[in-house]
Parts: C-alpha cells; sequence; structure tokens
C-alpha cells in the first residue's frame, strides 16, 4: 500500500471551504481567577464538494499546507511528503482534500461551486428523525420552553407600507374548491388500494409532457401542465409502488415522453418489511411510509446545467421546478378525493443506491404520496 501511495500524483481538491468554529475544552486553572473551567478553542473545518464527502476536521498544519498548494497543480507524492511528511499528506487524502486528478468529476457538470457545496452537504444517509436533534418537534419544545426565544408574530407588514385599501368579496370557483380539498395527510389506510386507472390519470395530470419540440440548435424542449425554468424538464419521476390495483410492488421510473412506467429490480419487491425499508428512505417518518405510492422527485442535473452552466441560480430553478410539479400533484389527487403528503427530509443517498444513478448528474428533490384515509 505505501509503495502505490508514493507513486500517486496528487492535487488539492477543487472548491474547498474552510469553517472556523469553535468547541468547549475543560480548563480548571481559569476556576481560581473567577472562571467557569471551561474555555472556547478555535478550530478549521474543511468542506470539499464531493458526492460522497463530509465535513473534515483539519489541523492547522493541514490548513498551513492546503493553503500553500495550487488546486491547478498536480503534485507527486514523494514531493509532498518530503515537504511536509508522510503522516500529514496520508491525512489529507484519507479526507479527500488531497485527490488524484481524474477525482473531479463535478468538473464535468457545470455545477455552480457555491451549489456544489450545499448540494453534497445537505443529502443524509441514515439519518433517523424520530427522537434525535433533527426532530422538529424535540427541536421546537426545546424552543417553546425558553422565555429568551419568541417566535415572530405571524402577522407581518414591511415597514414601509401606507394605508391599507379593503379588497372585494372573492368570488369562489371550482380552482377555488379543488384548493381548499387539498390536504396533507399523515395517516394512510392500508386497506386501501390505487386503482391503475387512477394513477394512470395523475401520473398523466402531473409527469407527462404536453408538448415536445426542438430548437434551432437541436435542443429538444418540453411541457408539462406545470412551469419549468427553460423548458429543460429536468425533474424526473420515480415511483415507490405498495397498493395498486394491477401491478405488483416495487420500484418504477416513469416515461414522460410514452406514458410508461418501468421497472426497477430493487428489495422493495419483496413484501417483507416493506413499510419498514420505506421509512428509512423517509428518515424515520413512519407514518408516511403506507401511502398507496411514493413519488420520488429528482433533478438530472446534467441536462439542466447543460443550458444553466456555472449559473449562480440554475439549483434554485431544480427546487422551483419541483415545487410546481408538487403543486400539481397534490391538486391531482385532491381531485380524486385521495391525499397526498410532501417531505424533503429523505435519505437521499439511501434513495440514489436503490435507484442506482450518479448523485453527480441527478439528485433527489423530495418523495411525496398518495392514499386515502
Amino acid at each position: 500500500m505505501t509503495a502505490d501511495f508514493n507513486h500517486l500524483e496528487l492535487k488539492v481538491a477543487h472548491e474547498l471551504f474552510f469553517h472556523r468554529r469553535t468547541k468547549p475544552s475543560l480548563a480548571v486553572e481559569t476556576i481560581a481567577s473567577g472562571g467557569r473551567g471551561i474555555i472556547h478553542q478555535a478550530y478549521w473545518v474543511a468542506y470539499y464538494s464531493k458526492s460522497d464527502s463530509s465535513p473534515q476536521e483539519i489541523s492547522n498544519e493541514e490548513m498551513t499546507a492546503l493553503n500553500e498548494l495550487s488546486p491547478d497543480t498536480t503534485y507527486k507524492t514523494q514531493i509532498l511528503i518530503c515537504r511536509y511528511g508522510e503522516g500529514l499528506i496520508k491525512s489529507l487524502v484519507n479526507k479527500s482534500l488531497l485527490i488524484t486528478p481524474e477525482s473531479g468529476i463535478f468538473q464535468q457538470i457545470n455545477w455552480h461551486p457555491l451549489a456544489k457545496l450545499y448540494y453534497t452537504n445537505s443529502r443524509w444517509h441514515d439519518t433517523n428523525l424520530d427522537g434525535t436533534e433533527f426532530d422538529t418537534s424535540v427541536a421546537l419544545a426545546k424552543v417553546l420552553s425558553s422565555d429568551n426565544d419568541k417566535a415572530p408574530p405571524l402577522k407581518y407588514l414591511p415597514q414601509s407600507t401606507g394605508h391599507a385599501m379593503r379588497l372585494p368579496q372573492p368570488k369562489p370557483s371550482e380552482v377555488t374548491e379543488l384548493l381548499h380539498r387539498r390536504r396533507t395527510c399523515r395517516t394512510f389506510a392500508e386497506s386501501h388500494f390505487l386503482s391503475l386507472s387512477q394513477l394512470s390519470t395523475i401520473l398523466s395530470d402531473v409527469f407527462a409532457f404536453t408538448k415536445i419540440s426542438k430548437t434551432s440548435t437541436g435542443l429538444t424542449l418540453a411541457s408539462r401542465t406545470s412551469p419549468a425554468g427553460g423548458s429543460i424538464q429536468a425533474t424526473q419521476c420515480y415511483l415507490l409502488i405498495h397498493r395498486v390495483t394491477d401491478i405488483s410492488p416495487g420500484l418504477y421510473y416513469y416515461c414522460s415522453i410514452n406514458h410508461t412506467l418501468h421497472h426497477i429490480p430493487s428489495e422493495f419487491d419483496k413484501p417483507d418489511d416493506r413499510y419498514e425499508k420505506t421509512a428509512q428512505l423517509l428518515a424515520g417518518q413512519e407514518y408516511f411510509a403506507n401511502a398507496d405510492v411514493h413519488f420520488i422527485m429528482t433533478t438530472r442535473f446534467d441536462r439542466l446545467f447543460w443550458k444553466y452552466r456555472t449559473h449562480t441560480k440554475a439549483l434554485k430553478v431544480s427546487h422551483l421546478d419541483a415545487g410546481h410539479l408538487a403543486q400539481t400533484l397534490h391538486l391531482a389527487c385532491a381531485s380524486q378525493h385521495l391525499t397526498s403528503y410532501i417531505s424533503a427530509a429523505v435519505n437521499d443517498k439511501l434513495l440514489e443506491h436503490h435507484l442506482n444513478f450518479d448523485p453527480t448528474r441527478e439528485g433527489v428533490v423530495a418523495m411525496m404520496g398518495v392514499g386515502a384515509t
């Protein structure tokens, strides 16, 4: 292993970000002078925009080395060892802060560096919201018990507003009725089965392409019933089916062009522990797991960023696209007197594993589900 390591060529990871943090440390000697016996020591954390990266604490010596090395230069390992020592170089390699030149796959997809940082460090693998620090109910209980942390009021008026103008009485319409019928649900009846016709209608109303065209440059564009940035239609729809008449449970991909479902072999084909495994995808949100069908929305970054290259707003566009489709899906379900849910609190990396796609080219945005109460 040492021989192979010594012959590597290495470079500093592209787009390194450093965050200065502090952590408490016991300092008994400060008590004699009236202190609390605790001091806060500063340290650095490095973030690297790699699909499987995680924040890495680094020493002052590692920080110095990373600052001295150019990200545009490839270095022979032996030269780096002579300059900084074998232990420090191995540590930076293990933390993915020194990488081999072929590791920079993100560069091929036209990602904006700050978007990469957010995306790679906001993906979960095995988070369980139930009773953890991520549980919003636990966090909210702590906040509500504090007299020093009051929630901002619901009513809000910008300081620059003038006098209020009363508007005429709204006139209800069919859309009004549908909007008021929409409900987010946390309890689904396991005895209920979605019909194949209902599923087909929902998919057609929400995800099917209503128009396909080509630009003069040869780029294929498409339309759905919801708007999409640049008509790129980068949002994809996968399905995790539990209870639909005439369809076997499992994972599927929906083709928006042909209005067809394509089966993806996975452990969800087996009936054992299907709801428990679904709850794992949903980061422990068991109340959503037994919906009839779950819709997994992803974004094809390779297609979206082909047009919006290293664009500061491109990742935001992918979230807007999915949001439009989510509301349309809610309304499509409400029109059939079905209930639905949506959640962005999902274990992205676990979904990537089951769906078998490259997270640098495609990423999970949210999961939705439909059923009956």
